[in-house]
């Protein structure tokens, strides 16, 4: 039997692998899901992206309905092959802890239901895995919202970021303008 930290480790390795070989697939994804919005800050501005310069949309804020070959497209010529990753540490850090997490807590949890002598079956799996994704939604919350920040933030036409210049830059100007609570934004409505 795997003890608490191989099933922590077992996941979370998982969970990293799987953000870094998917991540072009989950940006695409979100800035499909953003299109035609145009990109608002939660730090009330623009600063910390670098400096000055010529600055282009947010591939979110062009014309809604474009192909995801299009979008492809667009992001190789804005930002190159390595705009697919932008990211990839908020993902991997997201998908580490989040698959940790569940994978932990759905098998603890298996395991105390039948130390409880609860009878086994689909009711007492979907209570353990229902428990679990909780858990998952309250660990995952804060990164989802860095993500879409990251993932979507204007460009410059040189492709470097305007807005943010990593997660943790992210953040502390998030906290600094709406607070730490902020991070779990929208919580209530992932978890029902």
């Amino acid at each position: 039997r795997a003890s608490w930290r191989e099933r922590l480790l077992a996941g979370g390795t998982s969970g990293g692998v799987a953000a870094v070989v998917c991540n072009p697939l989950d940006r695409l994804k979100i800035l499909l899901q953003l299109e035609g919005r145009s990109f608002v800050s939660g730090a009330g501005g623009g600063g910390g992206g670098g400096g000055g310069g010529a600055v282009a949309a947010s591939p979110a804020a062009a014309a809604p309905s474009r192909s995801v070959s299009a979008l492809v497209a667009e992001i190789a010529s804005r930002e190159g092959v390595r705009g697919f990753w932008r990211g990839t540490s908020v993902n991997v850090a997201r998908s580490v802890a989040g698959t940790a997490v569940q994978l932990a807590a759905n098998s603890r949890l298996q395991e105390a239901a039948a130390a409880a002598r609860l009878p086994r079956g689909s009711r007492t799996d979907a209570g353990c895995a229902m428990l679990a994704s909780f858990l998952l939604v309250l660990v995952i919350s804060p990164t989802d919202v860095v993500r879409a920040r990251l993932y979507s933030q204007p460009t410059g036409v040189d492709g470097a970021p305007r807005l943010y210049r990593g997660p943790l830059h992210y953040r502390c100007q998030e906290w600094r303008s709406a607070g730490v609570t902020q991070q779990w934004h929208g919580c209530d409505a992932e978890a029902s």
